[in-house]
């Protein structure tokens, strides 16, 4: 929660922002945890006996468009304490570690396109911009979609 109240400043309502409640949240989140679905994954990342992030991915991709052998991470949030301290990226390495040895052959994930921060973080992880944008809904931000290879796809 601290992390979209800090990220999404200036990008999402401060309203909004301002009304996120952690029991909600929380809520939300054991139900996710509580009742897997099939290709789902959710990773932990721990700093001081806390948690410092999560990452969950979906396999396969959600969206419609996506390529057969594509993968996604639907969110990777670290809390802002942790920022610049390596959790995202031990995270997402641990992530793209483990959709590499399930065989997937790319990974998407979408990303609000007014979030410099996050954008310049994927990027420096490779993930590129693959055109495809959508507004968030409730939100009324758009997004984009990244994309990363996750393979390969030299026979030679």
């Amino acid at each position: 929660m601290r992390s979209w109240q800090e990220g999404y400043r200036g990008i999402v309502d401060d309203a909004l922002l301002d009304d996120l409640a952690v029991e909600d949240r929380e809520r939300a989140w054991r139900s996710r945890l509580d009742a897997p679905q099939a290709g789902a994954r959710t990773l932990v990342a721990e700093r001081d006996g806390a948690i410092a992030g999560f990452c969950r991915l979906a396999a396969p991709a959600r969206d419609g468009d996506a390529e057969e052998g594509t993968a996604e991470v639907v969110a990777l949030y670290v809390d802002p304490a942790a920022w610049r301290c390596g959790a995202g990226s031990a995270l997402l390495d641990a992530a793209l570690d483990a959709l590499r040895a399930d065989g997937w052959a790319g990974v998407t994930l979408w990303v609000l396109e007014r979030n410099a921060r996050g954008r310049a973080f994927y990027e420096r992880m490779g993930f590129v911009p693959d055109s495809a944008r959508q507004e968030l809904p409730g939100l009324g931000v758009m997004e984009i979609r990244l994309s990363l290879a996750l393979r390969s796809t030299d026979r030679g």
